[in-house]
């Protein structure tokens, strides 16, 4: 098994071990360092694929029905992994295995096949150059990708991996013809629309790949994602709040789906990760700090309410770790500062600090006076320090010299 951070992370069940052997053999070959789990360290699966630069993951009936691995793809989709699906059954076979959040995830993705021949006592080798330089192809681009920057507004749904599903439009002219963005070709000039004409449009355009990619019974499942979590319930559909979504112009004329599907992607990717019993549940908030995407975000803010302190107590840390300082996280943070567990105070203290959150410090200020736990005190006195604003030092030399004050008045007692 190589270090902590490698190039490969392989993810298979239990009855696929000696193609995975096989399968890394091969890319170490190619001076590709690979992850995988051995008798000796068959914990930090969620760290490891966290940490690793692509992710392949071994399409068969074993796996498609394992929970453990559903919950890696699930991580390494929202941790934006690269995923190669390596499928090494007929695609028919694995058809019928696959669950809606699988064939959501990897509808569209390049699958590689590794399919034996019945006189074959070994594994094909046809394959491996188209998958080896793939994957270098990968590597080299998340190497140059540039990351957001500390306090970018998580709505930004930015994806870094080249490997994003692309859909074209079914009733698309010809390819040598200038396609119009979805907008303005259904909607002109106009600066908003309401929801019922803007949802009819969509329908219009993209109902046939929805039914066709991902199932007819999941259609209402992505229009519900789009008015409630993306148009946020409003009755008209603003061209700003349009553009906002779909960001990089880049994308193309179907950008607006193209962002969707991502976000529907994430969604169900982030429920599946965060269940109560998935596998890699305490792995994905300790190491998603890194990511900042809108799914990653609003997930670490709801496991702030879960019932489990000690993952209350992370999801704060993780969200520190994001550097997202957006009114939203903040007010939430700020919220935990009366949480009735000690540790989940002084995490949330501490990221607010890590945050340099201004807003936070009447109430930084109100932890450090009034709590009864000192390392409680302590945190929200580190956090104090670490906003560095004229309130926060202001609080901090009055309370000082109100010390100061005290402590004289109890020698004079006492003489």
């Amino acid at each position: 098994m190589a270090g902590d951070h490698d190039d490969v992370y392989i993810c298979h069940h239990e009855s696929d071990k000696k193609f995975a052997q096989f399968l890394a053999e091969n890319l170490r070959k190619k001076s590709l360092k690979v992850w995988e789990p051995d008798s000796d360290a068959p914990s930090g699966k969620g760290k490891a694929l966290v940490n690793a630069q692509v992710c392949i993951v071994i399409l068969s009936e074993e796996s498609l029905q394992d929970k453990a691995c559903e919950d890696a793809i699930s991580l390494a989709y929202i941790s934006d992994k690269p995923v190669f699906p390596v499928a090494i059954k007929d695609f028919p076979d694995l058809e019928k295995c696959l669950s809606f959040s699988m064939r959501l995830i990897l509808a569209k993705l390049n699958w590689v096949f590794f399919i034996a021949s019945s006189n074959s006592s070994g594994f094909p080798t046809e394959s491996l150059p188209v998958l080896i330089s793939s994957i270098k192809r990968e590597i080299e681009a998340v190497s140059h990708r540039n990351k957001p920057q500390a306090g970018e507004i998580e709505g930004n749904l930015e994806g870094g991996s080249s490997q994003r599903a692309f859909y074209k439009r079914w009733n698309s002219v010809q390819d040598d013809v200038e396609q119009i963005d979805f907008w303005e070709e259904n909607f002109g000039s106009a600066k908003e629309v309401t929801w019922i004409k803007f949802r009819e449009a969509f329908l219009d355009v993209y109902e046939e790949q929805i039914n066709e990619h991902i199932t007819s019974t999941k259609t209402q499942w992505i229009v519900n994602i789009l008015y409630g979590d993306v148009l946020e319930l409003k009755k008209t559909v603003a061209k700003k709040m349009y553009d906002n979504f779909c960001g990089d112009a880049s994308w193309g004329p179907d950008r607006f789906f193209l962002r969707l599907m991502d976000y529907a992607k994430g969604t169900i990717a982030m429920r599946g990760v965060f269940d109560m019993k998935s596998t890699v549940r305490l792995d994905a908030v300790q190491n998603l700090g890194q990511f900042r995407t809108a799914p990653v975000i609003t997930s670490l803010m709801s496991l702030l309410d879960d019932k489990d302190a000690n993952m209350r107590a992370v999801a704060a840390i993780a969200l520190g770790k994001t550097e997202v300082r957006s009114k939203r996280v903040v007010t939430k943070l700020i919220s935990k500062l009366t949480d009735e567990d000690r540790l989940v105070r002084e995490a949330t203290s501490l990221s607010l600090g890590h945050l340099k959150a201004k807003s936070a410090v009447p109430k930084l200020v109100e932890r450090w006076r009034s709590d009864v736990i000192s390392d409680v005190r302590q945190a929200a006195e580190i956090a104090l320090e670490q906003v560095g604003s004229e309130e926060s030092q202001d609080a901090l030399r009055m309370t000082y010299l109100l010390s100061k004050e005290m402590a004289k008045l109890e020698a004079e007692e006492v003489s």
